[in-house]
């Protein structure tokens, strides 16, 4: 492996293997030097921008953004791009990385959060457009004789409301929260002049609340010293009530904002995590191939042999990263095919705690199984299977402090249906963290001194797997008391026997 990469260091290497694997997730990336400029694209970049590899290495990365996306905006203070060959017609951010002596360039998509702001400008012009129809009348007010006249327009269905209405009459009309205010604006204004400006609610004789802007204005100064005053009122319930909805709205666009950075926000933690999970293997496959390359302990020794075998721990591990993006690649996809079998319940689970067993001694970790069932086969894909099983175990052995303990068991059910369980004695999980453990990307320890490594992959492929095999994963989990990991098939794919429970 190392001889093949020839004079490629390394680390472009292992963000070669970062964007293509991310392209095999359906995100357009690439590495970019020091001065913008493309070193490398993967697939779903060229195919967003149309360009071939060729086209794209050497070019300033603002410059193609530009030049290929049929239209250009802006979302806070970042240049978003929507590129005329999406089917979705989405909006995408490019983010930068640093990585070794590069840079790892994302597209973002930022669909959501372009449409949630344009959706809220639509919205406040369409309030606009509002105040433009609302129905208009006039009125007068005599304040000698304390009555007002107002035109048709304004006699919000009452018998007589044309015709002169004195001050206490209106007042029985007015909502309460607004009687102060416009006594207040009355009597200031035929005592001083002037003009001032309010919304006030006034009820119809269907029982309904009528929004009224009013604008006041005084009149000509009478021998009594008082000013007359006179106004219109603009109908703007409908506004009113616009605003509330765009209130509510505008706490769902807000909300729907918060999610996608949310979203953004994962996927970003997701690309650190990755990065510091590839340079952590890396770094071994440097070290140790350098001790041999050296010599550093003479000729072949017996040293060497452990050598190789953390060289290969690490590479596997580094594989094992790579294989987790694919797999999610694939299911969201569609495309993994399951490839059925008869398998041994027995033998697989000693096959997986042989696997976990050097971890588990590292830890001072009790390792156990009970196989209590009258069904020890069962009919499913052996790797996916195995997979689930030693994601649970290593979930379980990872979160479980020293002297803690982690068993395997399986229970056939009353209807028929085969339970798989895993149970440790760890850190558990509160019911926010299991939503967070099952979803994508997410992981429950996410600070930045990170205890425990993983993409936050393992338990939504292993959802995914269950899914494809008519089964489902349930948690049940407290915090510092351990959680259990269960996985049920579905009756049909029980083979029965007449086998006792074993425990061992």
């Amino acid at each position: 492996m190392v001889a093949r990469l020839g004079v490629l260091p390394v680390e472009c290497v292992c963000v070669q293997a970062i964007i293509e694997a991310l392209s095999r997730a359906g995100i357009a990336a690439a590495t970019i030097g020091e001065n913008r400029q493309l070193v490398a694209a993967n697939q779903r970049l060229r195919e967003l921008l149309g360009l071939a590899a060729d086209e794209l290495i050497g070019t300033d990365i603002g410059a193609v953004l530009a030049t290929k996306a049929a239209e250009v905006a802006t979302v806070g203070m970042s240049a978003v791009y929507r590129f005329a060959e999406t089917a979705d017609a989405s909006w995408y951010r490019l983010d930068l990385r640093s990585v070794e002596n590069s840079h790892l360039g994302v597209l973002t998509d930022v669909g959501p959060q372009y449409e949630a702001r344009t959706t809220i400008r639509e919205y406040n012009l369409a309030r606009d457009r509002l105040l433009l129809d609302g129905k208009i009348g006039t009125w007068r007010y005599d304040p000698d004789a304390e009555l007002y006249y107002f035109s048709s327009e304004l006699n919000l269905g009452h018998p007589g409301a044309g015709s002169a209405v004195p001050v206490p009459l209106l007042q029985l009309l007015q909502h309460p929260d607004d009687k102060d205010r416009d006594t207040e604006i009355r009597e200031r204004i035929t005592r001083e002049g002037g003009t001032d400006n309010a919304e006030m609610r006034y009820r119809q004789a269907d029982g309904s609340w009528t929004h009224l802007n009013v604008y006041y204005r005084s009149g000509r100064q009478r021998p009594s010293g008082r000013y007359e005053m006179f106004g219109i009122s603009q109908d703007v319930t409908a506004i009113a009530l616009a605003r509330d909805e765009a209130h509510r709205l505008s706490a769902q666009l807000t909300d729907a904002l918060r999610r996608a950075d949310y979203a953004n926000r994962t996927k970003t933690e997701f690309l650190a995590n990755m990065s510091h999970e590839l340079r952590t293997p890396l770094n071994a496959i440097l070290g140790f191939s350098e001790v041999i390359e050296r010599q550093m302990f003479g000729p072949v020794q017996d040293k060497y042999v452990g050598y190789a075998h953390d060289i290969y721990r690490s590479g596997q591990h580094l594989l094992a990263l790579v294989n987790d993006v694919l797999d999610l690649a694939k299911l969201e996809a569609g495309k993994l095919e399951l490839r059925e079998s008869e398998i041994s319940l027995s033998a697989m689970i000693d096959d997986c705690l042989a696997l976990v067993r050097g971890r588990a001694d590292a830890g001072r970790l009790r390792l156990s199984r009970t196989i209590a069932l009258h069904a020890t086969v069962l009919r499913g894909d052996s790797r996916a299977l195995k997979q689930i099983l030693l994601n649970f175990l290593s979930n379980a052995v990872k979160f479980t402090p020293e002297g803690g303990s982690v068993s395997v068991s399986t229970a056939l059910e009353p209807d028929g249906a085969l339970c798989l369980s895993v149970k440790d004695s760890g850190i558990g999980m509160t019911p926010s963290g299991i939503a967070i453990a099952l979803s994508p990307f997410g992981q429950i320890d996410s600070h930045l001194a990170r205890k425990h490594q993983g993409t936050g992959l393992g338990l939504p492929i292993c959802k995914s797997l269950m899914e494809l095999h008519g089964g489902t994963i349930t948690i049940e989990s407290e915090p510092n008391l351990g959680t259990t990991l269960t996985a049920r098939f579905p009756a049909e794919r029980a083979m029965h026997s007449a086998t006792q429970a074993t425990a061992s």
